[in-house]
């Protein structure tokens, strides 16, 4: 029964990250909440139907606080960023600047200082860092 508890996590929290700030990880999360609604659901009815003999009654809390914890995690890690690659990137945007040879970024406009030690290896050259 550990097992399943453990691996409905990790698969839950990998597919939120995965696809994290995305549309996606999020609907993952949500139907990992799902499935846990379900199950605990799942559990009270089966108390019901057997006239309370299968039925543990200290089940149900712990059902509870465990898909809150694997719903709220989900849900911080589908709002993480998503990396940036290595090499030269622009920190305003996230745009890949490594075929770009410009002082401003084509994509945000923001303007790259001629020598940014963020940028690796990425050098502009002063001539094209003035506007």
């Amino acid at each position: 029964m550990i097992p399943f508890f453990t691996g409905y996590a990790v698969i839950v929290w990998w597919l939120a990250g995965k696809y994290r700030r995305s549309v996606l990880g999020f609907l993952w999360v949500g139907a990992g909440a799902l499935f846990m609604a379900l199950v605990i659901f799942g559990h009270y009815a089966l108390g019901i139907s057997t006239n309370g003999r299968i039925y543990v009654e200290v089940l149900q809390p712990i059902l509870y606080a465990y898909g809150a914890v694997v719903t709220g995690m989900g849900f911080y890690i589908a709002c993480l960023p998503r990396r940036v690659e290595h090499g030269p990137h622009c920190h305003a945007c996230a745009y890949d600047l490594r075929s770009i040879r410009t002082a401003i970024c084509p994509e945000c406009g923001t303007s790259i200082p001629a020598r940014d030690p963020r940028l690796g290896t990425r050098d502009i050259s002063a001539e094209q860092a003035r506007p």
